[in-house]
């Protein structure tokens, strides 16, 4: 293990690896943008479907504050989401 000044994490390496996962466009970086671009799809599929109350019983209040529920979540994770897709979108820009 080689320790990365400055952050609490560590490397390691593999004599087994692909030496083309160590390139910045290789193979592991498009396995990362596949598996991201999926992630983020699912969360803000799911999201959109939860914060929608056109199809809610609008006199039902556990489904109200699972909407509540869930918009303060997706307030209080808005930082991070913004951060994911700017990731996303600055890895992209590679390919």
């Amino acid at each position: 293990m080689v320790p990365i000044r400055g952050v609490p994490f560590a490397a390691s390496f593999k004599n087994t690896a692909s030496s083309k996962d160590n390139l910045l466009t290789g193979s592991a970086m498009d396995r990362h943008v596949k598996k991201e671009l999926e992630r983020l799809t699912t969360l803000m599929t799911e999201s959109k479907k939860e914060l929608n109350t056109k199809d809610k019983d609008m006199k039902d209040v556990k489904s109200l504050l699972k909407v509540k529920e869930h918009v303060e979540s997706t307030q209080r994770d808005t930082d991070l989401i913004t951060l994911n897709i700017d990731q996303l979108d600055e890895s992209l820009k590679l390919f």
